[in-house]
This record gives structure tokens, C-alpha cells and sequence, in this order.
């Protein structure tokens, strides 16, 4: 994967880009791109690879965080934690790691100012 290797050379901007754009690639794949009303629970309540689809969403959240976009980092992780949520519920794993990340990237935000 890409994305793994340029974080791991410390490429976090080119980290950050290939995972954005293999999150892309997952939801093209998927139907095409999403519309302003519809939700990911939508388009992949019945499909076998959504934990590939919020996998790639956390590392796309958590490497534009590192790049330096915290609160875009805080935005994304919101969204993905309120997916899960619908789709895999409040007591699924990675919606319980989830919920820390958006406190996280706020309070870097914060820290920054």
C-alpha cells in the first residue's frame, strides 16, 4: 500500500494523498461518488468491504492530521466515527477506537492557536 510506505519514509503529505486517494478509489468502486444526502450507511450497509472503506477513512484522517491539518483531521474523524456508529454500532471495536479521535485532533487544534 502506498499510503504505509510514504508514512513510514515520513512522507506524511504523500501519505496523506495516497490515502485520500485510495479512500476515493474505495468509494468510487462502490457507485460512484457519494451525493450531499447520502451517508456511507447508505451505500455500504450490506457490503462486505465497509471496514476497508473506514479503515482507509481513519488512516486518510489520521495522516492529514500529521500533515498538519488537525482540524481536518477533527472534521474527518467525526464523520467516520458517526458512520460507524450507524452502520457498525456503539459497541463495535473500531467504533470504540474511534471515539477518541476527534477530541484528539480538536484539542491539537486548540493547542495550536
Amino acid at each position: 500500500m502506498a499510503g504505509f510506505t510514504q508514512a513510514e519514509a515520513g512522507d506524511t503529505p504523500g501519505a496523506t494523498a495516497a490515502y485520500g486517494a485510495l479512500l476515493n478509489d474505495l468509494l468510487q468502486a462502490l457507485g460512484g461518488p457519494m451525493l450531499p444526502t447520502e451517508t456511507l450507511l447508505s451505500r455500504m450497509a450490506t457490503r462486505p468491504n465497509v471496514l476497508d472503506v473506514f479503515n482507509t477513512h481513519h488512516c486518510h484522517a489520521y495522516w492529514r492530521g500529521r500533515s498538519g491539518d488537525a482540524a481536518g483531521a477533527a472534521s474527518s474523524f467525526t464523520y467516520l466515527l458517526n458512520e460507524q456508529l450507524r452502520v457498525l454500532g456503539p459497541d463495535h471495536p473500531h467504533t470504540l477506537t474511534a471515539r477518541a479521535e476527534p477530541a484528539r485532533w480538536t484539542e491539537r487544534v486548540r493547542n495550536d492557536r
